[in-house]
């Protein structure tokens, strides 16, 4: 888990860069993880000193609107919404599917098998640095570049 100084940073350069005072610069930012198990680490800070600098405790965090962020990021996928959905609590129904009390109940996690027979180990990465290098292939490393390069061409910044 970051610090919550990260996101706060973050935030403040995406307003700069695309000249727009919304949150995160009206860009869509995703931020996973169980806020109460991975806590980042305080060099010599107790308990109080790490939940300070969580992202909960941000001034950005009264502005993370599940619902319409959920909302947003379909408009950017460009699958939108339509108001029947939205009426209908189909918002709120992802929210819960996606919730991590749900995702922490499904059978992959209690009997580490899938419906495949798969062991749950094919599905979760160890996080170690440059771990990714074990799952992607060359070609998928160059497209991923490439991607990446094209939505920041124009903006100035060097990848």
């Amino acid at each position: 888990m970051m610090n919550k100084l990260c996101y706060e940073n973050l935030d403040r350069s995406l307003r700069d860069i695309m000249r727009c005072d919304q949150i995160f610069g009206g860009k869509v930012v995703v931020v996973g993880g169980d806020f109460r198990q991975i806590l980042h680490v305080i060099t010599e800070g107790g308990r109080v000193a790490t939940v300070l600098a969580s992202i909960n405790s941000s001034v950005l965090w009264n502005s993370c609107k599940p619902c319409e962020q959920v909302m947003r990021l379909a408009e950017f996928l460009g699958c939108p919404f339509t108001q029947e959905e939205i009426h209908s609590r189909a918002v709120k129904e992802i929210l819960e599917l996606c919730s991590l009390h749900n995702l922490s109940n499904l059978d992959i996690n209690k009997t580490a098998k899938a419906w495949d027979n798969l062991d749950h180990n094919v599905y979760f990465r160890k996080g170690e640095v440059d771990g990714w290098k074990n799952h992607f292939t060359s070609e998928m490393e160059n497209i991923i570049d490439m991607i990446i390069n094209e939505k920041f061409q124009g903006s100035g910044l060097k990848i």
